[in-house]
């Protein structure tokens, strides 16, 4: 009994001493934690004004295009609800319709169905996403097909005998598609 009581009092210096130990360890651990928590809510907020910025310069654009507000709005509440159904972000949307919206007017489309093609062409090629096939209907539109054919991998003879029969730009995508 007195051995063990002997004992008792190294070794419950030991513990003590582990358990310090295990203190600052947490502590170090906490501080680490609490760190990579606020590094995650630093980046959560950035990554938040970063979309409010995208949609921001996508409604300007549409504002500069529309010269109204109430149509750009409108716009933007049509492509808001469209990327709804869609896998699609909604900034990736309106930057798309943004830079769709020259090409529709011009071809005297309707903007949403060009939108809608260019979610088929970014689904069929998720690495280009939206902004890409807004980029190759662009050049569609004008007659460069290069785009449609080495981004989305559309065939370049199915192309080429469609224009040869007079097919409008837009329709060979469709076409092509």
């Amino acid at each position: 009994v007195r051995v063990a009581g002997r004992a008792a009092a190294p070794l419950g210096g030991i513990t003590g001493a582990l358990g310090n130990m295990a203190s600052v360890a947490g502590g170090i651990v906490g501080a680490d934690l609490i760190g990579k928590i606020g590094e995650g809510l630093l980046a959560v907020g950035r990554a938040g004004f970063d979309g409010a910025r995208g949609i921001e310069n996508a409604t300007a654009r549409l504002n500069a295009f529309t010269k109204d507000t109430a149509v750009s709005t409108e716009i933007l509440n049509q492509l808001r609800m469209e990327a709804a159904k869609t896998p699609f972000a909604f900034e990736d949307m309106a930057n798309a319709g943004a830079n769709l919206l020259p090409v529709a007017n011009q071809l005297n489309m309707d903007l949403m169905d060009l939108v809608r093609t260019a979610e088929i062409l970014a689904a069929s090629n998720p690495a280009e996403g939206l902004a890409g096939a807004a980029f190759a209907l662009k050049e569609a539109a004008s007659g460069d097909f290069t785009s449609i054919v080495e981004r989305f991998n559309l065939s370049r003879s199915a192309i080429q005998a469609l224009k040869d029969e007079g097919v409008p730009n837009l329709e060979i995508v469709a076409r092509a598609m």
